[in-house]
């Protein structure tokens, strides 16, 4: 038993060896997300016998299985790949996808070069490249061929510069503050279109809705200096202050006549910071409010300049501030109707710097806020209208205030509204008290007894 042992513990260790020397082997650009950029005029090496098992288009390839990637940026020129060479030593394969790794589009693909005279089981692909365009290159082999090869890259042809069109069509002005804007909803492809309100330091992008589309961005005059092209959505750091001219064409300055939506967007621009805030945003601007009175508001785009914690815990929001001055009675301000967020209610007397909680309140009619306090008469309450976790909105504010009550006689209390309204013959307070009936009755009857005995 202990020679089984030992031998299942060096197996395991052998297996665990091979497995960390294939991770050692891998290389970076084992995957198509990894893919290794390539220029024209280069030679690379690499080696596909760590490769992990990939599955592309088949791209007219025959059974390709284990593969290393490359990436080539489209010039316009016209591409030659070859693994044609002493070096490569097994059964090559290349696959050229344009695309994205995650959804690959075949180009052109190739399994055998019967003109090699190294091994007419290398490889050699020809395409012409779009520019802007970025094609994946995969290098595999056939069945689950794999080994060293090495790859020559040749390109021939002008390098693209851009494509100038002579129709116009369409115009639109950059918006400042980062907004999409519609440069026409039927360009053509063989068509440019002004741009207005460009401006050095600005990221622009120009999108066309066929993604087929190439993009040519002159500047000053439709035939101008290039600043930037290159397939659609085109995005660039701008370096010209004045008028754009963006020329649509499908690859390869391509004409066609059938509409596509255009739009220009300046991504680094932002909105514009919002006017600094006025009236009742600042605690010592206080709206003042009446008992019975109501007001309605938002805080959107107010500041936070009350006190850093409410006493319903951490969370404050920007705020807008009212007066209300205390009757003696109970006051009680509402965002029960009209309110749209997450609202809270904090209630201060004391100046703005130096605030004291009286009574707060965060959820009482739903998200709304509702609270209550017992007031002393003469004394101003500072109502914060805010929101929960810097929530902003809509909102209407209430208040109401019971009247308050005064002592009457025999400590019997009564409503301030009622002293002096009194009437002729009518008792107060009302109901009467007994003892205050009781010796008017007595008086009555000594009255009575005493005119009789007369």
């Amino acid at each position: 038993m202990k020679g089984l042992n030992k031998f299942i513990l060096q197996l395991t260790a052998v297996v665990f060896g091979v497995m960390l020397a294939g991770a050692a082997m891998a290389q970076s650009n084992d995957l198509c997300t990894g893919a290794i950029a390539i220029t024209c005029g280069q030679t690379v090496t690499g080696n596909t016998s760590a490769s992990g098992l990939d599955a592309p288009p088949a791209c007219g390839l025959t059974f390709p299985r284990y593969g290393i990637w490359y990436s080539f940026a489209g010039t316009g020129q016209t591409v030659t790949l070859s693994t044609c060479s002493a070096t490569t030593n097994y059964d090559t394969q290349i696959g050229v996808f344009s695309g994205s790794c995650t959804a690959l589009t075949c180009v052109a693909g190739n399994n055998d070069d019967l003109t090699c005279a190294a091994n007419n089981r290398n490889s050699k692909v020809t395409f012409t490249t779009a520019p802007g365009v970025t094609y994946y290159i995969w290098v595999t082999g056939k069945l689950s061929s794999r080994g060293a090869f090495s790859m020559s890259v040749a390109c021939t042809g002008g390098v693209f510069s851009g494509c100038t069109n002579t129709s116009s069509f369409g115009s639109a002005t950059i918006n400042t503050s980062g907004t999409v804007v519609t440069i026409s909803s039927c360009s053509y492809a063989g068509e440019y279109s002004t741009i207005n309100g460009a401006a050095a330091g600005q990221t622009l992008r120009f999108t066309s809705s066929n993604a087929a589309d190439f993009i040519t961005i002159h500047t000053g005059t439709p035939s101008g200096p290039i600043v930037a092209f290159g397939a659609t959505p085109l995005q660039f750091s701008n370096s010209f202050t004045g008028t754009l001219y963006a020329h649509w064409n499908l690859a390869n300055c391509g004409a066609q006549s059938s509409c596509r939506t255009t739009t220009v967007q300046c991504t680094s621009c932002t909105p514009p910071p919002p006017p600094p805030p006025t009236g009742n945003n600042a605690c010592a601007n206080a709206t003042t409010i009446a008992c019975g009175g109501s007001a309605s508001g938002t805080t959107v785009g107010a500041t936070t300049d009350g006190p850093a914690t409410s006493c319903t815990g951490a969370s404050v929001a920007p705020d807008l501030w009212y007066i209300v001055t205390g009757n003696g009675g109970t006051i009680t301000a509402s965002l029960c109707t009209g309110t749209s967020y997450d609202s809270k209610l904090d209630i201060y007397t004391g100046a703005c710097g130096a605030l004291t909680s009286v009574a707060c309140n965060d959820d009482f009619c739903g998200l709304q806020s509702q609270v209550s306090w017992a007031s002393t008469a003469g004394v101003q309450y500072r109502i914060r209208v805010h929101g929960f976790v810097g929530a902003t909105g809509a909102f209407t504010l209430n208040v109401t205030c019971t009247t308050p009550l005064v002592e009457g006689v025999n400590n019997n209390p009564v409503e301030v509204a009622n002293v002096g309204k009194l009437s002729v013959g009518e008792f107060f307070p009302n109901p009467a008290q007994f003892d205050n009936t009781q010796r008017e009755d007595l008086h009555a009857q000594r009255i009575k007894r005493t005119y009789r005995v007369v």
